[in-house]
């Protein structure tokens, strides 16, 4: 997942009028932002951190992980997804949003994923 490029596609989407949902975190490896809102990430981690899994360690196979969240929880989805910004769906990119891809579906609004699949070696470059 790592410089596999969706920064640089959602600072595209923005830069074309889709809008940001909220104030974005700011790290020191990436200039022009992640484009990842705060409280995405927050609840995202949170999500990770009860199904026993971290960004920086995620494993390799998903498929035997069990995604656990609480009720709390599931009504952020349904606030960061229902919230209209300036009359627009929010964008929402957090690549954790992978790993929580289970508490994500489950959410009762619509949305729309995107991918963005980058070769390893370009990656790796």
């Amino acid at each position: 997942m790592h410089r596999s490029g969706t920064s640089c596609v959602a600072g595209m989407l923005q830069a074309s009028g889709a809008a940001s949902a909220g104030p974005a975190v700011r790290n020191w490896d990436n200039a022009r932002g992640h484009h990842e809102a705060l409280a995405l990430v927050r609840l995202n981690e949170t999500v990770l951190a009860r199904s026993r899994m971290n960004w920086i360690t995620a494993p390799a196979d998903t498929r035997d992980v069990t995604v656990r969240w609480t009720d709390e929880d599931e009504r952020e989805p349904e606030r960061l997804l229902g919230t209209p910004i300036d009359g627009r769906a929010p964008l929402l990119k957090d690549p954790r949003m992978l790993l929580c891809l289970p508490f994500w579906r489950a959410a009762r609004i619509p949305f729309h994923a995107l991918g963005v699949v980058r070769h390893p070696a370009a990656a790796a470059r």
